[in-house]
């Protein structure tokens, strides 16, 4: 299941390309950067002090 930014932009995408790419491998195709969003979010809730980080050096 795609987050609705995400599932949205894929059915754009399939409306562009038309029946040149299939869905599935549109959707294989977010999958890389939906699994990097889980690890990020998980860092940042594992260590909030990743995301306090910028705003602490910038007074």
């Amino acid at each position: 299941m795609q987050p609705p930014p995400v599932g949205f932009n894929v059915y754009v995408v399939d409306a562009v390309v038309g029946e040149s790419v299939p869905l599935h491998d549109i959707f294989r195709g977010c999958l890389w950067f939906l699994a990097c969003e889980v690890v990020i979010m998980t860092l940042i809730i594992a260590f909030p002090q990743i995301s306090l980080w910028l705003p602490n050096t910038m007074g």
